[in-house]
């Protein structure tokens, strides 16, 4: 709420990338640990970093205590009311987009149907990677440590790779167009057995994946009154739930069939998810001077001259996690 349409989605890569950067200091004391007291898994070590790991929130959750809702300087009351409209909600100078007889009202309805499919794709196979590194590579746990390393520096690198490419083909495509290479990434993954093309092959994939999130949470708040935008968010973080029900039908085929068919079965789930997603490629503004238009009819309040950047937030989001999990997959 205390940002305005068409700068979310720079912070919310921002905040992103730094999220996923921090997530990295897990398996960093994870790696020293196991380096110094032996490359096993034994429960007092672990026990440990769990302990230190839930000392470092005390401190955020004191700053988060200061945090205020900056005041906008130079806005009346009456324009900061209006601005908390969504910009379906707003028609009068605008002309509503359409895509197959949906309307822009449809927008969060989209995304929250495609991130429920996606979840249950991503259930069946996320939490069990480090299981398929462990049994069909024989990987041990300092291997792991660094592969959940390069996970989370891949998703940061892809996050800004993403941003880049929305100012070019817009949020919308650039989330469509890195989910769809994602699917395309685990069908490899399924076919490939050489350790040396396996990892980047999986490394890519997760960047794909997780770089999404940022742009998906600008549209989806971008869409939805400011009312509204709380029980939205509640929606969206219980569909990730369904990733415990997913997850035992992925081990059960994981057991039966093999990690590699759970690859392909996720696969076919984000196709799924991808194509009800699709709509947004027609609903969601492409250029940011669109977006400009809408906001003009708020009251007469303009975009600052920086934020003409066409510029496109986890899970279709999938939040990075660690090599045992994201949250969409």
């Amino acid at each position: 709420d205390s940002l305005k349409a068409g700068r979310r989605t720079k912070i919310y890569t921002m905040k992103a990338q730094l999220n996923t950067l921090a997530s990295a200091a897990g398996p960093v004391v994870a790696l020293v640990c196991f380096l110094i007291l032996g490359d096993t898994w034994r429960l007092s070590e672990v026990r440990a970093v769990l302990i230190l790991g839930s000392t470092v929130y005390l401190p955020a959750l004191v700053v988060l205590v200061l945090v205020r809702d900056p005041v906008r300087c130079g806005e009346t009351e009456e324009a900061e009311n209006e601005e908390g409209q969504s910009i379906a909600e707003i028609e009068t100078e605008v002309e509503q987009r359409s895509c197959c007889g949906m309307k822009q009202r449809a927008v969060p309805y989209v995304m929250s149907a495609s991130s429920l499919i996606t979840a249950l794709g991503a259930g069946m196979t996320i939490r069990f990677f480090a299981l398929y590194f462990k049994n069909d590579f024989n990987l041990l746990p300092m291997h792991l440590c660094m592969l959940d390393i390069s996970y989370m520096v891949s998703i940061t690198i892809f996050m800004q790779f993403a941003l880049s490419i929305s100012n070019v083909l817009g949020r919308a495509q650039a989330a469509c167009f890195c989910f769809g290479m994602n699917v395309t990434a685990f069908v490899l993954l399924s076919q490939v057995h050489m350790l040396s093309v396996v990892i980047p092959v999986y490394l890519v994939r997760g960047g794909l994946a997780n770089c999404t999130y940022p742009i998906d949470q600008s549209i989806l708040q971008d869409f939805i009154p400011s009312k509204s935008r709380g029980r939205w968010n509640a929606i969206n973080s219980l569909f990730g739930m369904t990733w415990s029900g997913s997850a035992v039908l992925g081990g059960y085929l994981a057991d039966h069939h093999g990690y590699r068919f759970s690859f392909l079965i996720t696969a076919g789930l984000y196709t799924v998810g991808t194509l009800m997603y699709s709509p947004l490629l027609c609903l969601v503004p492409r250029k940011q001077k669109e977006r400009s238009l809408l906001d003009a009819s708020v009251g007469g309040i303009s975009m600052d001259s920086h934020i003409a950047d066409p510029t496109p937030e986890m899970p279709r989001p999938e939040p990075s996690k660690s090599v045992q999990g994201d949250t969409s997959g």
